[in-house]
């Protein structure tokens, strides 16, 4: 797959979550939504953050990172695009609940920052091994 097809059909895929999402938000009543109504709301939330992010970070590490593989490109902005959706998307869930404090934020945050450093380390552990 090119990187062109990528980004095309990311695009489409983002565009037509935001467009579900815009839809649930408009036709749903929170009041008589119920489980379902919720759930299509927040998985359509995160896969529109997540594809829209995952084409601002693939756009910025493109110009940044001239001498990187495509495919590094691909894969760090769609795992931190992946990282940034889920905790947008929990925080929302803790805040719907009112049980979003900044300690709760901090926790999150830290988590994802956590689990971003093992996966960095991770694919750079596997780079070192490559060449020896």
């Amino acid at each position: 797959m090119t990187v062109k097809l990528y980004a095309t059909i990311m695009l489409i895929a983002t565009l037509v979550s935001w467009s579900s999402w815009f839809l649930v938000l408009i036709m749903v009543s929170p009041k008589n939504a119920g489980a379902l109504g919720f759930t299509l709301f927040y998985s359509s939330l995160f896969l529109g953050v997540m594809g829209t992010f995952s084409l601002i970070g693939l756009l910025i590490r493109h110009i940044r990172a001239k001498n990187r593989f495509i495919v590094e490109k691909v894969i760090d902005s769609f795992r931190q695009a992946f990282w940034f959706s889920s905790l947008v998307v929990t925080a929302l869930l803790l805040q719907s609940k009112n049980q979003l404090t900044w300690w709760n934020a901090l926790l999150l945050v830290l988590i994802v920052a956590t689990l971003e450093f093992f996966f960095i380390s991770a694919t750079r552990g596997r780079e070192h091994r490559k060449y020896i």
